[in-house]
């Protein structure tokens, strides 16, 4: 049975090979990667229609945080890395080739846990111990920046405070005005004001591509109760008018939403999700014409650019309303 090191006082890397693909969170592309040892210390990257030009991964390579983190190697953009870097990190892995056949890392279920169950599958090894090996925090390191700040100081152990919830693999869907996929999949026209809120339920499955589920099928699959589900929708309905309100006072449209939920140490279902632009669709309300200009990720999506333009007029508009209400 494997079982992770007890200390790290040398390096280790991967036992074996993993290969994953998935959706990308922001492209909506499928991509694959292939995760190795590799012969030299760091994390090293490849292309697949490129596999001769490998790049080791530095700061400098570094370049919009906004949303995800991306790289620039070789000419072009990889995004999503995050995920699986620090995966990687915090289970104490380097010598790591990682080829990429897309432009993002699979985001999976979007947490740790598959990542390091992959490590755990094909086990690790010891590898070389580098010249400049480091591994503890023997001072105070703060980081302000833009009003954030992130603070690391030392201590006996590394202790995190976090709520766990226990994700439920279905993702709801919540449409004020019709767009997109309901707009491919029936004869409704784009633009369309609903009469009232459609919701949508998408299985969480990369595998299968997220499928629209039914509720018979949630009850025949068991994944929860048709009490649980109607709490579920019952929640969402109840955001959906909060936030429709928050949107309007910031001249922005909410065109349709996405939300997961999950169960507490209580076993309450609780909303497990963000809410920005990434999981929502927003139209600008200052438009004269009947124009859409998306203020979300749509921007990526459909390679309109500005995407930071567009984000950071949203969190302008949000500080206005605030500052204006204090």
């Amino acid at each position: 049975m494997f079982s992770w090191p007890t200390n790290y006082d040398c390096c280790y890397t991967l036992g074996g090979v993993i290969s994953r693909e998935g959706i990308g969170l922001h492209s909506g592309e499928k991509t694959r990667v292939k995760i190795s040892s590799y012969e030299k210390e760091g994390y090293h990257v490849s292309f697949k229609d490129k596999p001769n030009e490998i790049f080791k991964l530095t700061q400098d390579l570094i370049g919009s945080t906004m949303l995800c983190t991306a790289v620039k190697i070789g000419g072009r953009n990889l995004y999503t890395i995050e995920h699986l870097l620090s995966s990687m990190a915090g289970c104490g892995l380097s010598y790591i080739h990682i080829e990429v056949d897309g432009k993002e890392i699979p985001l999976l279920d979007g947490s740790a846990i598959q990542w390091v169950r992959d490590f755990e599958e094909v086990g690790i090894k010891k590898a070389p111990k580098p010249d400049n090996f480091f591994r503890e925090i023997n001072k105070s390191i703060i980081l302000n920046k833009e009003g954030s700040v992130i603070a690391a100081t030392p201590s006996e152990k590394t202790t995190i405070i976090a709520q766990k919830i226990k994700i439920i693999p279905l993702e709801i869907v919540l449409r004020n005005t019709a767009y997109g996929s309901l707009c491919k999949q029936t004869t409704i026209a784009s633009g369309t004001e609903l009469v009232k809120p459609l919701i949508d339920i998408y299985l969480k499955n990369d595998e299968l591509n997220d499928p629209l589920i039914t509720k018979d099928r949630i009850e025949l699959m068991n994944i929860i109760s048709s009490k649980e589900l109607d709490h579920i929708i019952d929640l969402t309905l109840k955001i959906n008018l909060i936030l429709k309100n928050f949107f309007k006072n910031i001249k922005l449209q909410l065109v349709d939403f996405k939300l997961e939920f999950g169960y507490d140490s209580k076993n309450n279902i609780i909303l497990g999700d963000e809410i920005s632009p990434d999981n929502c669709r927003l139209w600008d309300l200052n438009q004269n014409n009947d124009t859409i200009v998306s203020l979300d990720k749509d921007r990526f999506r459909n390679d309109l650019g500005g995407l930071i333009e567009a984000y950071s007029e949203i969190n302008r508009r949000i500080n206005d309303l605030f500052n204006s209400i204090q």
